[in-house]
């Protein structure tokens, strides 16, 4: 009877196969993740901006943007739209909404509004 010690070439490539399978699983993940807090960090520095503006328009300080505004390496913009109510309870209220838009891998925008007299 031979005495077998260590590993054969096909169990060898096996587990090469099984850990980098693993491997790439774990990149993959990482990769996420990294994607997913640039997002978020992009998506609170535009609602920053965008809170910024309707602070500067509630004090009657706002002025034209620079366009773009660029932060966090990524570029941004912002517009104002204000609606004048002209009829109902709320005739003469406007209706201010702010939109920040930005592109990292795709577009997005978020927009934030409020009622004023």
């Amino acid at each position: 009877m031979k005495n077998n010690k260590g590993f054969t070439l096909l169990e060898t490539l096996v587990g090469l196969l099984i850990l980098a399978i693993g491997l790439l699983g774990t990149a993959e993940l990482m990769t996420t993740t990294i994607r997913n807090n640039a997002f978020r960090n992009h998506r609170a520095e535009a609602f920053t901006l965008a809170e910024d503006k309707m602070e500067k328009i509630r004090s009657n300080t706002d002025e034209p943007d620079p366009s773009p505004i660029v932060r966090t390496g990524v570029a941004f913009t912002r517009a104002k739209e204000v609606e004048v109510q002209d009829e109902g309870w709320s005739a003469g209220m406007k209706i201010i909404t702010v939109t920040v838009k930005w592109k990292d891998i795709t577009n997005h925008s978020i927009k934030l509004s409020t009622v004023m007299n």
